[in-house]
C-alpha cells in the first residue's frame, strides 16, 4: 500500500510532466524537483521499517499455511501432491521472499536453511512400507513449521 507522501509526489511528477507539454518554463522544473525529493524522502523511510512491516506480513502468512497444513493433515490424504506443492510452495514463496528483503545475516542463513528444509520435504519420496514414510513426511513438515514460527 502507497503512503500518501508517495502518492502526492508522483501526482506531483505527473502535474509537472504534462506543465512541461503546455507551458515550457521553469515552473514545472521545480514542480518536477519537488515530486522527486518527495518520492526520495518516502523511499528512505520505508527502507527503515521494510523489515519489521514484512515480518508481520510473513508470520501472518506463515500462520495461514500453518492452518492449511493442520487440515490437509487431518485429511490423511493418500495423495501428498496438495501438501507439496499447494501449502510447501507458498512457505518456500514466503521464506524466500523474507530472506530477499533482509540484511540481517543470521535471519538471511536460517531462512536459507529453512528453505532447503522445505525443498528436501517437498521431494519427500513415500514407499509401500506401511506408512512409515508417509508419516515421517508429516512429521518432518510439523517439525519444519515449528522452526519457522520462530523467525
Amino acid at each position: 500500500m502507497k503512503r500518501p507522501a508517495e502518492i502526492i509526489s508522483t501526482l506531483a511528477i505527473v502535474v509537472a510532466i504534462i506543465w512541461f507539454v503546455f507551458e515550457p518554463g521553469f515552473e514545472p522544473v521545480i514542480t518536477a524537483l519537488f515530486g522527486i525529493a518527495g518520492l526520495i524522502a518516502s523511499l528512505k523511510i520505508k527502507k527503515g521499517e521494510k523489515i519489521p512491516e514484512y515480518l508481520g506480513k510473513f508470520r501472518h502468512a506463515i500462520k495461514g499455511v500453518q492452518v492449511r497444513w493442520e487440515a490437509e493433515k487431518s485429511l490423511k490424504p493418500s495423495s501428498l501432491h496438495e501438501a507439496r506443492f499447494g501449502i510447501i510452495s507458498p512457505l518456500i514463496d514466503e521464506l524466500a521472499e523474507l530472506h530477499a528483503s533482509t540484511e540481517d545475516a543470521s535471519l538471511r542463513a536460517s531462512t536459507g536453511e529453512l528453505i532447503a528444509l522445505a525443498k528436501s520435504l517437498q521431494y519427500h519420496q513415500t514407499y509401500l512400507d506401511g506408512g512409515r514414510s508417509y508419516n515421517d513426511f508429516w512429521k518432518k513438515g510439523d517439525d519444519l513449521l515449528i522452526e519457522v514460527l520462530k523467525i
